[in-house]
């Protein structure tokens, strides 16, 4: 089949723009300098949370599960990044609007209260969801034993 093609202008997904990763249509997308500005402030606190969780809050030797998937299509499209340590998760995402989306929860977590004051120096709120699991250990252990070692490092 053909490849369709429009006018840059018109931004209409072409063909090929439906393969592509949902946080590269943001970035193309015209009159979103608001939202693009929006999603690289999320997308900058995310990083900055798992930089702290990984110097204050990681316990040496503990191991977790790190990973890029903004280039990486194996998992989906709108997966842009995870970081889930023993007890806390934390992922960004793109959504099917263009926003960037950050997903995160605790298992028996002794710094959760410690994390979410964290939190509160970011302006999150409207971007960020937790997400209770039942089972956190159970997900944790899921998560080492699915994907790729290469992935998971030691504190």
């Amino acid at each position: 089949m053909a490849e369709i093609k429009y006018d840059l202008i018109d931004r209409i997904p072409t063909l090929s723009n439906k393969r592509k990763k949902r946080w590269v249509l943001a970035l193309l997308r015209a009159n979103n300098e608001g939202q693009a500005m929006q999603n690289r402030c999320v997308e900058a606190a995310y990083h900055k949370i798992i930089a702290i969780v990984k110097s204050s809050y990681l316990k040496p030797g503990e191991v977790y599960f790190e990973r890029d998937w903004k280039e990486d299509s194996s998992y989906g499209i709108f997966n842009m990044h995870s970081f889930i340590t023993p007890t806390f998760s934390w992922s960004l995402d793109c959504t099917l609007l263009y926003d960037y989306e950050i997903s995160y929860s605790f298992g028996d977590c002794p710094s959760k209260e410690s994390i979410l004051e964290t939190l509160t120096a970011y302006p999150l709120d409207r971007q960020c969801k937790m997400i209770k699991r039942e089972d956190y250990s159970s997900f944790y252990k899921s998560v080492l034993r699915k994907q790729p070692k290469q992935f998971q490092f030691t504190s």
